[in-house]
C-alpha cells in the first residue's frame, strides 16, 4: 500500500527527451574536481533517474533552467506521476485546462494543472510565470524560493513573519515580495547562497543548482503515498484513519497545513466524508495531502437490523431494509465500527 515517490523527468527539464538516462559518472564534462560542492547530489539524483545528461554525454551543469521546467519539477516531486495520483492528475487536468490553455505551453499542461490542484500555484501566478516568453526564460533564483516554498507546503509559514532578517550581503537586491520565501528555504536548508556568500536572487537556476535543490527537497520531504477507504477524521487528535483491502485499518497524524481536497474543492478536516475512496500523501509519515474523488460513499443502507452470524471467522449481518422490506446480508469488516446511541 505504501510506495516510495518515484519521479520520472521527461521532456527538457534535466532530462534529453529521446535518450537514455546517463549514469553520472559517463558525463564528460562534469567532475569532482571541477563542480566538488554539486558532485554528490547531481550523482545522487543521477542514480535514481531523477536528472539526466544530454545524447553527446553531457550533463552541462552550467546551463539554467527555465521556468517551464522547474514547476515541472515540483509537480513529478510532488507526485504527479504517481500511480496512486493518476485519477487525481485526471481531475486536475479537466478543472483546469481552460485556465491553461491560454498560455499556449509547448509541453507541461499535466505538470501545471497538478501543481494548481495542489495550491502550489495560483491562478494569477500563470501571467508570472508562463505568459508570452516567460516560459521559456530562466527562472531567477529569487523565483525559485518561492516555488520550493509553495511545493513544500511553506507559504503560511513564510508569510506570517511579519519581519525578515537575511544574513546575505545582497539581501537588499532580493524583491519584497520573496524575502519571507528566501528565509523559509535559508532556514530549510535548501538554498544556501552562492560561494560568495551572497544570495544573488537575479541571477539564473542553473542545472547543477537545481540538482542540489532537488536533492535536499527530496531528503527532506520523503514522500509516500497510502490509499483505501477514509474511515475515519479525528480532528481532536489531528488524525487520519484509512482502512485497506483487507479490513487492515491504519491511523496517520495530519500536519497543521494540511491540504484536503473533495474532487479538487478544498475543505476542512470535519467536513471530510468517511467511506470514500481516499489517497494520503504522507511527507515523513505524517499526512500533507488528502484527497477523495467523491463525497459520496459506496452504498448507504437504512433498515432495522435483524440478526448476525460468525462462521470461519467470517461475521454477517442481516438488515430489514426500510424501503422494501426485504432482509439482505452483508459482510463485516473486521474494523467495523457500531455506534449505539451515541456510543
Amino acid at each position: 500500500m505504501k510506495k516510495l515517490t518515484s519521479i520520472i523527468l521527461s521532456a527538457s527539464l534535466l532530462i534529453s527527451s529521446a535518450v537514455p538516462v546517463f549514469a553520472a559518472n559517463e558525463f564528460s564534462d562534469f567532475s569532482k574536481e571541477k563542480y566538488s560542492w554539486a558532485y554528490d547530489q547531481v550523482m545522487d539524483m543521477a542514480d535514481k533517474g531523477f536528472i539526466a545528461g544530454y545524447d553527446d554525454g553531457t550533463f552541462r551543469p552550467d546551463n539554467s533552467v527555465t521556468r517551464l521546467e522547474v514547476l515541472a519539477l515540483f509537480a513529478r516531486l510532488l507526485g504527479k506521476d504517481q500511480e496512486e495520483n493518476a485519477p487525481i492528475l485526471e481531475d486536475a487536468v479537466e478543472t483546469y485546462k481552460d485556465v491553461i490553455a491560454p498560455f499556449n505551453l509547448p509541453w507541461g499542461e499535466e505538470e501545471i494543472s497538478f501543481l494548481l490542484y495542489r495550491n502550489v500555484l495560483t491562478v494569477d501566478d500563470l501571467t508570472t510565470y508562463l505568459s508570452g516568453e516567460r516560459k521559456n526564460e530562466a527562472m531567477p533564483r529569487y523565483e525559485a524560493a518561492i516555488v520550493i516554498t509553495n511545493a513544500m507546503g511553506g507559504r503560511k509559514t513564510a508569510t506570517s513573519s511579519q519581519s525578515v532578517t537575511l544574513d546575505y550581503p545582497d539581501y537588499r537586491e532580493i524583491p519584497s515580495n520573496a524575502l519571507q520565501f528566501v528565509k523559509f528555504v535559508t532556514d530549510k536548508g535548501i538554498m544556501m547562497g552562492m560561494e560568495d556568500g551572497s544570495f544573488s536572487p537575479n541571477s539564473s537556476v542553473l542545472r547543477s543548482q537545481m540538482a542540489i535543490m532537488l536533492s535536499r527537497v527530496y531528503d527532506s520531504m520523503n514522500y509516500t503515498y497510502v490509499t483505501g477507504k477514509l474511515s475515519e477524521v479525528d480532528t481532536d487528535g489531528r488524525l487520519v484513519s484509512l482502512t485497506d483491502s483487507d479490513g487492515n485499518i491504519e491511523r496517520y497524524t495530519y500536519l497543521d497545513n494540511v491540504l484536503m481536497k473533495v474532487s479538487g474543492v478544498e475543505t476542512s478536516p470535519k467536513y471530510m466524508t468517511v467511506g470514500v475512496n481516499a489517497v494520503l500523501t504522507l511527507a515523513n509519515n505524517k499526512v500533507a495531502f488528502i484527497d477523495t474523488l467523491s463525497s459520496i460513499p459506496d452504498e448507504t443502507v437504512t433498515g432495522t437490523y435483524v440478526s448476525r452470524s460468525t462462521s470461519s471467522d467470517v461475521t454477517r449481518i442481516t438488515i430489514k431494509l426500510s424501503d422494501t422490506n426485504e432482509s439482505v446480508s452483508y459482510e463485516v469488516s473486521p474494523s467495523v465500527s457500531v455506534v449505539y446511541n451515541n456510543a
